[in-house]
């Protein structure tokens, strides 16, 4: 976790902080999207298909791009502990107001990430935006995220019990029998197995789990099972950027001779394990049947270069 140690009284940081802050709010006007494109030209492409190319261009000579950088990662990367790590420098030491103050709102949404010993960050952001910019928006944005996750737990348990019929119960008695059902010859058991995995025995991240994610994309004989298992993957490497397993997934993607199915699952996998937007996932989630419609080869291609 960064740790946040302050270099100047509150009362000072906080003045230069509001005066950033509608620097930014001017600049960046209504339409951010035309914004970032003025500011970033031909580098837009690049810095939206992958964070660690906007994150450089914060050291850019160039003020526009480094504007650029930092509005993209107060307003479309996620939050995480890179951001945090990242803007924090800009945020107080960059030489323009404006990136700055672009700095300063990526580093608010990136605070569950910043150690704050002190209390200083916290008590700046409690006065720079009180009352919280776009309150309302931010609070029908968490409606929406509990919403969409409710639902998907929903669909999850309901998949599940179809899945496993009279087995449910005894999946729920220990991870070991769970797992054992892997070795089912019935694939919709191996794909409740999975699920049981995911859901009820909560192994999110477990090394484990990906593993055996891992050995099913490859090994086994039903392609549900296979995508099933790629999904999962690709959550046990949730905003990774993981070279390796971005490489598995984009070969799959590339290679024709792989189900379609598993294929459009390949290239959402990559959208999962490179951190990209949630809009970026529910737009290609939209178009997978319709795959390869709307693939971002240079994107899949980013995956191949960096794995080789």
């Amino acid at each position: 976790m960064t740790v946040f140690e302050p270099s100047r009284d509150l009362e000072g940081a906080l003045a230069q902080a509001r005066s950033d802050f509608e620097s930014w709010r001017q600049v960046r006007g209504v339409k951010k999207d035309a914004r970032w494109a003025e500011w970033a030209g031909d580098e837009l492409a690049a810095m939206m298909r992958d964070r660690e190319a906007t994150i450089r261009l914060l050291k850019s000579e160039t003020v526009r791009l480094r504007l650029a950088a930092a509005s993209l990662l107060a307003e479309y990367w996620p939050a995480s502990e890179q951001v945090a790590s990242e803007v924090m420098r800009s945020a107080f030491e960059d030489p323009e107001p404006a990136v700055r103050g672009a700095a300063l709102y990526a580093l608010w949404t990136s605070m569950f990430y910043v150690s704050d010993p002190s209390g200083f960050l916290g008590q700046l952001f409690a006065r720079l935006f009180s009352p919280l910019p776009d309150d309302d928006a931010i609070k029908e944005m968490l409606r929406q995220v509990g919403e969409r996750r409710r639902r998907r737990q929903e669909v999850a348990r309901n998949m599940w019990g179809r899945c496993a019929g009279m087995h449910a119960e005894r999946m729920c008695e220990s991870r070991p029998v769970a797992e054992s059902y892997l070795a089912d010859p019935d694939p919709n058991l191996r794909r409740a197995a999975l699920m049981s995995l995911r859901s009820h025995w909560r192994l999110g991240r477990d090394k484990d789990f990906g593993e055996t994610c891992e050995r099913l994309v490859f090994e086994d004989p039903d392609v549900e099972v296979r995508s099933l298992a790629l999904g999962f993957l690709s959550l046990c490497y949730l905003d990774s950027d993981d070279s390796r397993v971005g490489c598995l997934a984009a070969q799959l993607v590339v290679d024709d001779s792989a189900p379609r199915k598993l294929r459009a699952t390949a290239y959402l996998a990559l959208i999962v394990i490179r951190g990209l937007p949630i809009d970026a996932f529910i737009a290609a989630s939209r178009s997978s049947s319709r795959f390869p419609e709307g693939v971002d080869w240079a994107f899949v291609d980013s995956f191949l270069r960096r794995g080789s």
